[in-house]
C-alpha cells in the first residue's frame, strides 16, 4: 500500500500537545481486511484519533468549512473542493494542499487527499474530517 501525498499543513499545535500524524490517521480509517476499499477499522477508531484544536484554531477551520460547503449542508464534497480552489487561489496554500494537486491535471492527487481524509468513507468531509487539512 502506498501512503497518501504529502502535503504541507499551516497549523501545527493543538490544545493535546502534537497532533497525531496525518498517514497514521489514514492508515487506520483506511486499513483494509483484504477486501478491497472495505474498511476493517471502524470509524470510531479513526476518530479518536483526530486533533483537539483550540478555540481559534476551531474558528479558522470554521470559517474556511463554511466557505467551501456552498450548499449549507454540514459536510463538503469533493465537487465544492474543487469549485472553492477553481475561484480562490489561495485555498490550496491555507488547506496545504500542494500547487499541482489543485490544478485541472493534479485532480487525481487532489482526490486521492480527499479520500485519505474521509475517515467514515461517506464521500463528504464533515467538520472533523475537513479539519485534518490543517493537521500536521
Amino acid at each position: 500500500r502506498t501512503p497518501p501525498p504529502p502535503h504541507r499543513k499551516p497549523l501545527k499545535t493543538t490544545t493535546a500537545g502534537n497532533p497525531p500524524n496525518m498517514a497514521s490517521i489514514v492508515e487506520v480509517a483506511h486499513a483494509t481486511d483484504g477486501a478491497p476499499g472495505k474498511l476493517a477499522a471502524p470509524a470510531p477508531v479513526a476518530r479518536a484519533m483526530m486533533p483537539e484544536w483550540s478555540d481559534k484554531e476551531k474558528a479558522k477551520i470554521r470559517r474556511v468549512f463554511d466557505e467551501c460547503d456552498t450548499d449549507h449542508s454540514g459536510t463538503v464534497s469533493f465537487a465544492e473542493i474543487t469549485r472553492g480552489l477553481a475561484k480562490d487561489k489561495e485555498l490550496a496554500r491555507i488547506l496545504g494542499i500542494p500547487k499541482e494537486a489543485a490544478t485541472a491535471s493534479g485532480v487525481e492527487d487532489l482526490k486521492a487527499i480527499f479520500v485519505g481524509l474521509d475517515v467514515d468513507a461517506s464521500g463528504e468531509l464533515d467538520f472533523d474530517e475537513f479539519g485534518l487539512f490543517f493537521a500536521e
